[in-house]
């Protein structure tokens, strides 16, 4: 069970999943890896091939960082004889970007063991053909890879989030680790102690947990796409990490990343807050006794009161100004 949570997380939109999904991913993994080890680009000074991910891996090794920026022009050169791995990389790409990731911490710790060792790294995609426009994101388009275009008007203060947390039983004192944020606090669903058969009383250990930088963006469509009598849509971009304070309201920007469907919860303007649950929220109460089971994931929220909405989660940010394309990309 934990193999593939970890695996999958809550990636996939079926219930049961099998080694076959896992292996196809993991096969993404190995050519993403393969991509970064060989890819080259000439020099225009010294008309000389290098490796560009090699060279960009030392400059996040030198001034600490934690993103790679990679061209997809470059993959789709890369991979012009294997047309699967694109079109897997664009349509499922919610899916695969946990195995992306981790292709790129192995392409460091292979490079810079001391620089990756217990470190998170993210994928920044930019360059993508094609930009669509906020009015044309609908659901049979999430989990995409896609871009966009919009205006800024409002942005949050840059605020921890939790990632992965690592959660002590009252109880026992035995630790859990790696339970993944599920979009709002998210506790284990029981002790993996076999002699322990608490499921609701957890205490989270923020010293061993990982959090990362989260920013809220409100973005509207651009004047000029708006039809004429038409209201202007506005959709809510996720930032995190390095793309945090990279634009402010009023900048018209690029957005690159995929669509997602998140519960219409507090917790989703807080990360990592816990959110109470009352009596009256609560029907499976047996002789005034606790819940029959723990309180994990959504599972507290119930499922008839429960809306959803999406929101981008945003992997690159370029800003427009004075009809110039800045990249926030080195």
């Amino acid at each position: 069970f934990f193999f593939f949570q970890a695996e999958d997380g809550i990636r996939d939109f079926c219930l049961s999943r099998g080694l076959g999904d896992v292996y196809k991913r993991q096969h993404v993994r190995r050519q993403f890896l393969t991509f970064l080890n060989d890819f080259t680009i000439q020099d225009p000074e010294t008309e000389q091939e290098t490796f560009f991910y090699k060279d960009q891996a030392l400059d996040m090794k030198n001034n600490e960082r934690s993103t790679i920026y990679v061209n997809f022009s470059h993959l789709a050169s890369f991979f012009s004889q294997v047309g699967d791995f694109l079109e897997q990389l664009i349509v499922e790409y919610y899916r695969v970007e946990p195995f992306l990731k981790r292709a790129v911490h192995n392409f460091l710790f292979n490079l810079y063991p001391d620089f990756a060792q217990n470190k998170i790294f993210s994928v920044s995609m930019h360059n993508l053909s094609g930009i669509e426009k906020i009015r044309d994101l609908s659901c049979n388009r999430i989990g995409r890879l896609m871009t966009f275009s919009g205006t800024i008007t409002r942005t949050t203060e840059v605020r921890p989030e939790l990632v992965y947390g690592q959660f002590t039983c009252v109880v026992c004192n035995n630790d859990v680790s790696d339970i993944e944020q599920q979009f709002r606090y998210t506790e284990p669903k029981m002790c993996r102690n076999p002699n322990c058969d608490n499921k609701t009383k957890w205490e989270l250990n923020t010293e061993a947990s990982i959090f990362c930088d989260w920013q809220k963006l409100k973005v509207q469509e651009n004047s000029s796409e708006i039809p004429p009598g038409g209201m202007p849509r506005s959709l809510d971009i996720i930032l995190r990490d390095e793309l945090c304070d990279t634009a402010k309201p009023g900048d018209r920007c690029i957005f690159t990343g995929t669509l997602v469907v998140v519960p219409d919860i507090v917790s989703l303007m807080k990360p990592g807050e816990k959110i109470q649950v009352n009596a009256r929220s609560n029907p499976m109460r047996r002789n005034n006794q606790l819940s029959l089971d723990g309180v994990t994931g959504l599972k507290s929220l119930g499922v008839r009161d429960l809306n959803y909405r999406m929101v981008f989660m945003s992997c690159h940010v370029q800003a427009l100004h004075n009809s110039c394309l800045l990249y926030t990309s080195p």
